[in-house]
């Protein structure tokens, strides 16, 4: 009866550990475990936006933390380095002409950079899809082959996005893995017109990168494409979105994701947030979150060697209770050089209710908070008003920014940041003049602003609120 009792015990916790623990596995990938005192490539650290949060206000308190990838011990060895990129390109009718034209020099470039050891994929689609080849090592023989097989595409029909978002996957999961950096990159001049079209479902196709350790960037080209389709994937693959307002600048985006992955200092990055009782994680700064049975999961993309990533964790707790929380148990999961690791953050981080809203003032941290403000919730306003223009709601933008400029003066009259008030005078009173320089003009100019200025707006927030080179 105690053999069995025991063994009935053993299933449960080692069932309990898979659970908490399955997420980082999962992303492992036949990596060696770092050894105990084994010292990593990546330090986490960490700090409370404030500490008290008001007994009659919406229960939300901040977290900022900040990832680390050390210079130092970066191993710069090309052998270990060799990338596996699959090139999804557009090829519907509206990339004909310069598109097209400036789309196949910058993938001809890439081809060039490329070295015997890394390989290369080539996918192409409208209506349909064409799987050009698989992915190949750059000899002199593959590099003749496809530069043959770019010269033969020509645009013409719709945009099954979709379509080629799922070949490109499936090539780069069909070829062993090795210890290669792992890329699909997504072109479109478009809106998805074809087979899946539904952003979420399109979002859910690329998330399957966080468990198989790839990632998927995006490039928009043009003003017709969905922007927020773009990020979206991006995020969900734990990639970069590129915007492009201009074709010619296809070469230097092709270029810019081929010297990152070379660079890449910890591949398979996650961040695990235990669950505490009445505390729900709500975002993290634009990165996926999964929620698991005891934690939540956050997945920040890859780091570079010597790169900075920050953080800035939104919760909520419950105004049911006037109980104090503590957040403790933090950890990060990655893989450098083939070794995976887990390294904690020790520090605890306690808040509690307060009854007087002078006392929760007085417990911001000026340095969290500046860094919260200008990175976080300034970036989210320019993806926020973005998505007014675009829809040609001026007076909902502009309402958005007094609204956001009144909030910030009237908490910075206690902080004194002089960060934050030079944003709120120069960048945010820009973007005011910006949306309605946008809705000056005749019927066409306007439309010509709105598409072209929401494209900008939103990628620019996109890009420093996630902190992504």
């Amino acid at each position: 009866m105690k053999i069995k009792m025991y063994r009935k015990t053993l299933m449960i916790t080692v069932l309990v550990m898979f659970t908490t623990l399955g997420a980082a596995h999962a992303n492992q990938n036949h990596a060696t475990t770092a050894s105990p005192g084994q010292s990593g490539t990546v330090t986490l650290s960490g700090h409370l936006v404030q500490e008290k949060i008001y007994l009659h206000g919406d229960g939300i308190f901040e977290l900022n933390l900040e990832l680390n990838a050390s210079q130092a011990l970066y191993d710069p060895r090309p052998m270990e380095k060799n990338v596996d990129i699959v090139l999804v390109l557009d090829r519907s009718g509206s990339m004909q002409g310069l598109k097209m034209q400036y789309a196949k020099k910058a993938v001809l470039n890439l081809i060039s950079l490329l070295s015997p050891g890394d390989r290369l994929s080539l996918v192409s689609y409208s209506d349909g899809v064409r799987r050009h080849c698989r992915l190949v090592n750059l000899t002199d023989h593959n590099q003749r082959m496809l530069r043959s097989m770019v010269h033969a595409i020509y645009a013409g029909g719709s945009t099954n996005l979709g379509g080629g978002l799922q070949t490109g996957i499936d090539m780069i999961l069909q070829e062993p893995q090795g210890n290669r950096i792992r890329k699909v990159i997504l072109i479109s001049d478009g809106l998805a017109n074809r087979g899946i079209v539904n952003p979420w479902d399109l979002g859910r196709m690329a998330s399957i990168a966080l468990e198989k350790d790839f990632s998927v960037a995006t490039v928009g080209v043009g003003d017709s494409f969905n922007e927020q389709l773009m990020a979206h994937i991006a995020d969900q693959g734990a990639g970069t979105y590129h915007y492009m307002e201009n074709p010619d600048a296809f070469a230097a985006v092709f270029e810019h994701e081929f010297m990152k992955s070379r660079h890449v200092a910890a591949t398979s990055l996650e961040v695990h947030i235990p669950k505490v009782p009445g505390v729900r994680l709500m975002s993290a700064g634009g990165f996926p979150i999964k929620e698991l049975a005891n934690h939540y999961a956050v997945y920040p993309g890859n780091l570079l060697s010597g790169q900075t990533r920050k953080l800035f964790l939104r919760f909520q707790a419950s105004t049911t209770t006037r109980e104090s929380y503590t957040l403790k148990g933090i950890w990060i999961s990655y893989v450098s050089q083939g070794t995976f690791f887990r390294e904690p953050l020790q520090k605890p981080f306690t808040i509690v209710w307060a009854q007087d809203e002078n006392e929760v003032l007085s417990s911001i941290h000026k340095e969290a908070w500046e860094e919260k403000v200008i990175q976080e919730d300034y970036n989210r306003l320019r993806e926020e008003v973005a998505a007014d223009v675009k829809a040609g709601n001026e007076q909902e933008a502009i309402q958005k920014i007094e609204t956001y400029i009144q909030e910030k003066k009237e908490l910075n009259s206690r902080v004194q940041s002089d960060q934050v008030g030079k944003n709120l005078k120069e960048d945010v009173e820009d973007l005011k003049t910006m949306v309605r320089d946008t809705f000056q003009g005749s019927p066409a100019a306007v439309s010509e602003k709105r598409k072209s200025n929401a494209k900008s707006l939103q990628y620019e927030g996109y890009k420093e609120r996630r902190s992504k080179n």
